[in-house]
């Protein structure tokens, strides 16, 4: 066999053969992380562990298939904390072992089983699922732990139990989980998850986007998006659910809210994993800022989005897209805001139907001044929002986008005009009627009203991500204040579209109803 196809074929591995249920035993020499250099030579010139000898880098892990035999079956854990399965005192320079036969497969080469093959092992006195392509740890070394660099595309497709997340990113720096992550992605299976535990995970406040896997079965949302209390220590992922540990509130998306019943977990789970390996930055700056606007003040959420936004209109992402799309000119509308009175109400209808309502500079600019006008108007009571056309918004004008020259101006133009901070400004009572297509700023800004009504044909997404951007129309506030903070991730990780229920259970909108057409103005 080459060395080739034996990189391909798990089972060509010594280590891989020699191994109870296929724990993967690798050698990681010559493993090159995205953007930088493979080494020259296995081992590189670098200070080793005064302890074990070792380099101190993550590329340069080796392991015997005897050691990792042994020892996996015991399922202890080491005194210094090495993760299930696979004790730190397993690992030692091939100097060592005489007669060892190392696997000198590439570190990205190898793929996991699915999930569904986990296997039960003891772990420190209690039950883990443990994937068959389960994590290998080496030494320990002053900066990292180097383990799971052998086996990155596991990472990304398979949850791992709670602990053995956690002893992952405790033991390496954040700037090191770029070289084990190919995607940003750590899946985390709930079952048996410990809230100790959970809650240590989230504490690390690591740079990746931060998942817990279960069946699904989502219910009424809610600021938390659960489904509320269970009565037996934990909540349920909705309507009859299981349980979900109330530590578990803590991770980015939760699988057991998004999901329907008899949903499947590993395709949820395997669209997450492409949508953050192919938008890594993006997801990771999603994940953070979602993390940080429910603890912020709405208008200080607003600032935050606008910087992540900005960040990223600079970013090679959306660079790549820009450079990709087709451009178009962009057609201005000549009355892109209606504006009627009727008696103490206030109507305003977007009115760019020929462009299926995208929000424009224009739009923006008139609907911020309508919204200051009505909220310095004593004899209102309520502010409505209609829209023309069989959609109710197709999101920001894509004609516009990368057009600002100067994107620290942007980002004072993008808060200092902003139609959610008016509507959370104006005093009055604010209703949004929606219908047919809801997307990225169409669904932002009317979220933020006091009541939103919602036609039975309206579908709903956030689709920035594949843009390689966050929403910045508002969304990572508005939606996230209605739906909480891991269904909003959810939806922009995938881009998926909700359809009325599902918005109506989640509390994305508050009613649905049949919802009045309105004609367009010309001229």
């Amino acid at each position: 066999m080459s060395p080739s196809a034996a990189a391909r074929s798990p089972s060509s591995c010594p280590a891989l053969a020699g191994a109870p249920g296929g724990v993967a035993v690798l050698d990681a020499a010559g493993y090159s992380a995205p953007g930088r250099p493979a080494p020259a030579t296995g081992r590189r010139s670098e200070p080793s562990d005064a302890v074990s000898g070792w380099p101190s880098s993550a590329a340069s892990v080796r392991m015997t298939a005897s050691a990792a035999s042994s020892r996996a079956t015991s399922g202890t854990v080491s005194p210094s904390g090495g993760p299930s399965g696979c004790p730190v005192s397993a690992i030692a320079p091939l100097a060592a072992q005489p007669g060892s036969t190392p696997c000198s497969q590439p570190a990205a080469s190898i793929r996991p089983a699915r999930r569904s093959a986990a296997q039960s092992v003891s772990t420190a006195g209690r039950a883990a699922r443990v994937p068959l392509a389960t994590i290998v740890t080496a030494s320990r070394v002053p900066s990292t732990w180097a383990y799971g660099i052998a086996v990155t595309a596991a990472l990304g497709a398979q949850a791992l139990p709670a602990g053995t997340a956690l002893d992952l990113v405790r033991s390496l720096a954040p700037a090191d989980l770029a070289d084990v992550f190919r995607a940003p992605i750590l899946l985390v299976d709930l079952a048996g998850a410990r809230p100790d535990e959970l809650t240590a995970l989230v504490a690390r406040r690591p740079p990746l986007v931060l998942v817990g896997v279960g069946p699904g079965a989502d219910g009424p949302g809610g600021p938390d998006g659960l489904g509320g209390p269970d009565g037996v220590g934990g909540r349920t992922g909705g309507r009859g659910g299981p349980p979900v540990p109330p530590a578990a509130d803590g991770l980015d998306v939760l699988l057991p809210e998004v999901l329907a019943p008899g949903g499947d977990p590993d395709e949820a789970a395997d669209a997450l994993v492409r949508a953050v390996g192919q938008h890594p930055e993006a997801s990771v700056a999603l994940a953070g800022l979602l993390r940080m606007s429910e603890r912020l003040e709405p208008l200080d959420g607003l600032v935050a989005e606008s910087l992540a936004y900005s960040a990223l209109l600079a970013g090679a992402d959306f660079a790549r897209w820009l450079a990709a799309r087709h451009a178009r000119a962009h057609r201005p509308s000549a009355r892109p805001l209606l504006t009627r009175r009727d008696g103490d109400r206030l109507v305003l209808t977007f009115n760019r139907p020929e462009a299926r309502n995208a929000y424009d500079t224009a739009t923006r600019d008139a609907l911020v001044a309508a919204l200051r006008a009505a909220s310095a108007d004593d004899t209102l009571a309520e502010v409505t929002l209609t829209a023309a056309g069989p959609a109710f918004g197709a999101g920001g004008d894509l004609t516009q986008f990368g057009t600002a020259p100067d994107l620290a101006q942007a980002h004072l133009v993008r808060t200092g005009a902003s139609a959610g901070a008016e509507i959370l400004r104006c005093p009055h009572r604010v209703v949004a009627r929606i219908h047919g297509a809801c997307v990225g700023a169409g669904i932002e800004i009317p979220a933020f009203a006091d009541r939103v009504v919602a036609a039975p044909d309206v579908a709903i997404q956030l689709p920035e991500l594949r843009l390689g951007l966050v929403p910045g129309a508002g969304g990572t506030v508005s939606v996230t204040r209605r739906i909480g903070r891991r269904r909003a991730a959810w939806m922009v990780l995938t881009g998926a579209f909700l359809d009325a229920a599902t918005a109506l259970r989640w509390g994305l909108v508050d009613a649905v109803e049949p919802v009045d057409a309105v004609e367009p103005a010309v001229g």
